[in-house]
């Protein structure tokens, strides 16, 4: 498993950035990884990458991956509607760009001003292994002889495949994608309230003010003072969560997140004099005497995740989290087949997707044909493909 201090576990600046952009208006192993949620709860646990995600703008480290596509309602073979991955945010050539804006690679070509209309958007891409209970189906294959086996979830009472006698396993690797406004209500919160509340030691976590990062001046206060009688006589009942006033006796929820104005003042980027523009810093303690304070983050956590809703309707809802390890069936031949292939599925389990990989954009002809258009990059001269991703290619584990 990787370090979690080799990532920055401080989303928020990177996120305003994303979400201040995202306001402008070919493998098949890529969407077999992909996790398609629905109303029915599916059990989940992110893990980090074998190397940080570097953000194109922020440049800092993280365990999930930023990107941006196109989204063309007339794209694709079918003409049904087509997702395009901008090549142009990570330095590599993209056909859509290039033809809306052909200055942006010095290309002397006439924009395209239909296609300026779809300009990329922000989204995140996470992966981790599912926690449930899957079924190992065989299949003929379309052309020439032989089977393949596909993972196909068990849907418990009534499911077919327990009737058809299909032997069960357990987990499956996955990535799926969020847009950043359900990130933000979802994932980004879930897991600033993890940081700010558990400890690997075992102990509590409680903030005791936020303040600026750089110069440390006080922006908005929990429990380093009363708000009656401005006394810094402030005690902590772990058992009940409760501060309190030494002088006056007044009590509070040690809790910043049960305050409005302090929850809302957390999440709001501030200007400091000093010069320093961002997010607030959390002032942590843990109730572990002596603790250096090492948080648990939403990599720690077993998640049960619910989709709601339909296109601009959809919801992504983490219905309950449990800090927690990854289940141990996960890693064991017996629960992956038990055959020849158990112990490659095992060791796959332990090695992240590389996201970096299967969401590269492709090669610049086949964007062209995803749009039905010229290869802009071709008819100049530059060569139809970009420099490729020079990642670890992903087994291949059926």
């Amino acid at each position: 498993m990787s370090d979690q201090a080799d990532f920055d576990q401080e989303w928020g600046d990177s996120i305003t950035v994303d979400q201040e952009s995202s306001r402008r208006s070919s493998s098949g192993k890529k969407f077999g990884y992909l996790l398609h949620l629905s109303d029915v709860p599916t059990r989940v646990h992110f893990t980090l990458p074998e190397t940080p995600y570097i953000h194109p703008v922020t440049k800092k480290r993280f365990g999930y991956r930023t990107g941006k596509h196109h989204f063309f309602p007339w794209g694709g073979k079918a003409g049904k509607g087509s997702y395009l991955e901008c090549a142009h945010f990570y330095g590599g050539q993209c056909v859509a760009c290039a033809r809306a804006n052909p200055g942006l690679y010095g290309l002397a070509i006439e924009a395209d001003s239909a296609l300026a209309e779809y300009n990329p958007y922000i989204y995140y891409a996470i992966s981790g292994l599912v926690e449930e209970e899957y079924h190992l189906v065989e299949y003929h294959k379309d052309q020439g002889e032989g089977t393949y086996k596909q993972r196909e979830r068990c849907e418990g009472k009534g499911c077919t495949n327990c009737q058809e006698g299909w032997p069960k396993v357990f987990g499956n690797r996955f990535y799926t994608e969020i847009s950043p406004p359900q990130w933000a209500l979802s994932i980004h919160d879930l897991h600033t309230r993890v940081q700010n509340s558990r400890c690997r030691c075992g102990g509590s976590i409680y903030i005791q003010n936020f303040h600026c990062a750089k110069c440390q001046r006080l922006i908005v206060d929990v429990m380093s003072y009363c708000d009656s009688c401005k006394s810094d006589n402030i005690g902590l009942d772990p058992d009940t969560g409760m501060a309190e006033c030494g002088n006056c006796h007044n009590k509070w929820s040690a809790f910043y997140t049960n305050h409005p104005h302090i929850l809302e003042a957390s999440r709001k980027k501030i200007t400091c004099d000093c010069g320093y523009q961002g997010l607030p810093k959390p002032q942590r303690f843990c109730t572990t005497e002596g603790c250096t304070i090492d948080p648990c983050t939403i990599f720690d956590c077993s998640l049960v995740l619910i989709s709601t809703g339909e296109k601009k309707n959809k919801r992504l809802i983490v219905d309950s989290h449990e800090v927690q390890d990854l289940d141990a069936r996960l890693f064991d031949p017996a629960e992956q087949g038990n055959d020849e292939w158990a112990v490659k599925i095992v060791e796959a389990n332990k090695k992240p997707l590389d996201l970096n990989y299967l969401l590269q954009a492709p090669p610049t002809h086949e964007q062209a044909k995803v749009l039905r258009c010229a290869d802009p990059f071709m008819n100049a001269g530059m060569g139809g493909q970009f420099a490729q991703y020079e990642g670890n290619v992903e087994p291949t584990v059926e």
